[in-house]
This record gives C-alpha cells, structure tokens and sequence, in this order.
C-alpha cells in the first residue's frame, strides 16, 4: 500500500498530538516531584529541628522509604533534606524557614 499525502499528514498530526501530550503529561510529573520532594524535605527538617535528630538520620529515612516504596534507585529524602537544610526557596518562593 503506498500510502497517500491524506495519509501521511494524519500520521504527522497524530505524531504531534502524542509528543505534545507526552510534553505536557512528563511536565505535570515532575512538577509533582519536586513538590512531594521539597515538602518531604521541609518535614524532615522540621522534625530534626523538634526532636534533636542529628543529620545521619536522612539517610535512614531515605533508606527506609526507599524499601517501602520499592525504588531500586532510591529514595531522594537526603537531597530534599539538603535542599531544605540550606534554607533554599520552597515551590512558592518563599523561604522554608526563616
């Protein structure tokens, strides 16, 4: 079958359909991740703070979720932990603690 110029524009209209959807769909993920991780970080910090934990027990907890989630590759607690440590900005620009 040779396909026809109707054809093959379907095929790139659809093309693009699916790129721009999968843009969109890994967009809205990782703006999910960084969320869930900073906030993961500022209660981990937090509950540094009040309960006197030093710092090795980040990699605890990541380790921990780490085996409660199943991630082979781990779990970034330490990295949100570090992040929120350093007083960086929070997803609404503010800074996490003050």
């Amino acid at each position: 079958m040779v396909a026809s110029a109707t054809y093959r524009e379907l095929i790139e209209r659809l093309r693009i359909r699916i790129r721009e959807s999968q843009t969109r769909a890994a967009r809205t993920l990782n703006t999910e991740l960084v969320m869930l991780y900073w906030s993961i970080g500022r209660d981990i910090l937090d509950q540094q703070q009040v309960g006197g934990w030093g710092d090795d027990v980040v990699g605890r907890i990541a380790q921990d979720l780490s085996a409660d989630t199943g991630s082979a590759r781990g779990f970034p607690g330490a990295t949100c932990s570090t992040c929120a440590a350093s007083r960086c900005s929070g997803p609404s620009g503010r800074k996490c603690h003050q």
